[in-house]
């Protein structure tokens, strides 16, 4: 199988999808909103796949800079800040965390509307 069939499927095991989730966003400061994010695999899948240990608990979230309003103040997304995301009943908690000592935030483009942050799985219960 080649490396490419391998992510895509890893994905598909993951769960990923391509359409936003509705998700609830918490600052390391406590402050909370609901917010749409796209799940993606993490920056690494295909270092870790070659080397045959992807972790399922780690996933990166793709989001636009708008949803970093907080009551009229911007958040710049930091190490600390959860995702909370419901899905098949379950509540999934991902805490943004430094991948391979990078920063767990990406700015993905020049004019800065979309973030990619880096986040570990850290707790999952029952909805």
């Amino acid at each position: 199988m080649s490396v490419i069939s391998q992510i895509v499927a890893a994905g598909l095991e993951m769960g990923i999808s391509l359409r936003g989730e509705s998700v609830l966003y918490r600052t390391a400061a406590g402050q909370e909103k609901t917010i749409t994010a796209v799940p993606l695999k993490p920056r690494s899948a295909h270092k870790m796949i070659r080397a045959g240990s992807l972790d399922a608990s780690l996933l990166d979230w793709s989001f636009k800079f708008a949803e970093m309003i907080f009551a009229s103040v911007s958040h710049e997304p930091e190490q600390g800040d959860q995702i909370e995301w419901t899905k098949g009943g379950q509540v999934l908690t991902y805490e943004l965390l430094p991948e391979s000592g990078e920063s767990p935030v990406e700015i993905r483009d020049s004019e800065r509307s979309q973030y990619r942050v880096h986040a570990k799985l850290i707790h999952q219960g029952d909805d």
